[in-house]
C-alpha cells in the first residue's frame, strides 16, 4: 500500500474532497524514476487521486443511502500530465463527483504541486457491498481514513 495521503476532507453537500499528499525521494519504488532526480509516475499521481475520491464515494453513499460500500477503482477515462513532478513533492488534491448512481460512481480529479495543475482527469469506482472476508481490510481503511481526516 502507498501511504502518501496526508490529510482529507469532505463536503458532502457539494459532493467534493480534498486532500494533500507528501512524496518523498526516499522510498525504494522511485529509484528506477530516475535515480538522482527522481520523478513521480503519473500512475501513482492517479493512485493518490483516487485515494481521495473512494473514500469520497464511500462516505457520500452512506450520506445519500444510509449504507456501507466499498469503493473499488474501476476505470481511468481521460487522464492528463501536464508536467512531471519531482519529488519530493507536496501534493494538493482536488476531487468532485460528475455522476453519482446507486452502484457506481464518476469524479474529476485534479492534483496540484506548488500551486500548479500538475494531472487531472475522471476516474469510475463501482460501489460493492461489504463481504465479511474482506473485515481486516475494512478496519484498517477505517483507521487510516480517520488518521487522515485528523490530519
Amino acid at each position: 500500500m502507498f501511504e502518501f495521503v496526508q490529510k482529507i476532507s469532505f463536503n458532502l453537500e457539494n459532493e467534493t474532497a480534498t486532500g494533500y499528499a507528501f512524496v518523498s525521494n526516499e522510498h525504494p519504488f522511485f529509484w528506477d524514476h530516475f535515480e538522482k532526480h527522481p520523478v513521480l509516475p503519473a500512475t501513482i499521481a492517479i493512485e493518490i487521486g483516487a485515494q481521495i475520491a473512494g473514500p469520497l464515494g464511500e462516505e457520500l453513499h452512506a450520506f445519500r443511502y444510509s449504507e456501507q460500500k466499498l469503493a473499488l477503482l474501476a476505470m481511468v477515462q481521460s487522464v492528463k500530465l501536464h508536467r512531471p513532478v519531482l519529488l519530493p513533492a507536496n501534493l494538493d488534491i482536488q476531487v468532485e463527483t460528475k455522476r453519482f448512481e446507486k452502484n457506481y460512481f464518476e469524479a474529476r480529479m485534479n492534483v496540484y504541486c506548488n500551486e500548479e495543475k500538475v494531472l487531472n482527469g475522471s476516474i469510475v469506482f463501482s460501489l460493492q457491498d461489504y463481504r465479511n472476508d474482506w473485515a481486516v481490510a475494512i478496519q484498517n481503511r477505517n483507521v487510516r481514513l480517520k488518521q487522515w481526516q485528523n490530519g
